[in-house]
């Protein structure tokens, strides 16, 4: 999707928030790659968008309790 859509989508009302970059099973990755594709996800979108993302949606809903309190911070 090009930023100019997910902008124009967000614009339109549509709330925009984070999934990962590449949409990986986050329980199942190591901790530094999971907190990768957290950070980097709601970096990309918070530039596209000029507004914080402040939600997560788990790929295959995938977590454990490294990846909840690596989302604390």
């Amino acid at each position: 999707m090009a930023d100019s859509q997910i902008r124009e989508m967000s614009e339109s009302g549509m709330e925009i928030q984070s999934h990962t970059v590449h949409h990986v099973a986050l329980g199942k990755i190591n901790a530094g790659l999971a907190a990768k594709e957290t950070a980097d996800s709601k970096k990309t979108l918070e530039q596209i968008l000029g507004k914080p993302c402040l939600f997560l949606a788990y790929p295959s809903g995938s977590f454990n309790t490294t990846v909840e309190n690596n989302l604390k911070k």
